[in-house]
């Protein structure tokens, strides 16, 4: 008896549809996360959570795997309501900072050497500057 393999179109057909809804399965991605995140906190496990919620601990293992990603936005606001957290950031919940690094170094060869193809740099002169634009 031979063993079964399974249509290629399966897997074309779900990559295809991972790549046309990226930034969609990538936000309820966060979203699991941040719940998983609250129930390591909180010592909870799925069934306690899904208690909590009101659903199925069925339903709850599916949306952690990974298997429901399917998740609408009032569901996930009811969810974070619920449990206390914010489990969708809005562009105006995010701080609007950017921080920009400066690194420097000191050069301790002089001037005239530069063009010797080697540099001494000396390990206490490395200066890190961050500011706020």
């Amino acid at each position: 008896m031979r063993a079964r393999v399974k249509p290629t179109r399966t897997w074309i057909s779900r990559s295809k549809f991972e790549i046309e809804n990226e930034e969609e399965l990538l936000a309820c991605r966060k979203i699991i996360l941040r719940i998983i995140r609250y129930m390591k906190d909180n010592k909870m496990s799925q069934k306690d959570l899904a208690q909590k919620l009101n659903v199925s601990p069925q339903y709850i293992n599916k949306l952690l795997h990974g298997q429901d990603l399917d998740l609408k936005i009032t569901t996930a606001l009811r969810y974070g309501r619920i449990l206390g957290v914010k489990l969708i950031t809005l562009p105006e919940d995010e701080p609007s900072m950017h921080h920009v690094t400066i690194c420097y170094f000191k050069a301790t060869t002089p001037i005239s050497n530069i063009g010797k193809k080697h540099y001494n740099y000396t390990s206490n002169s490395l200066r890190s500057i961050t500011t706020n634009c």
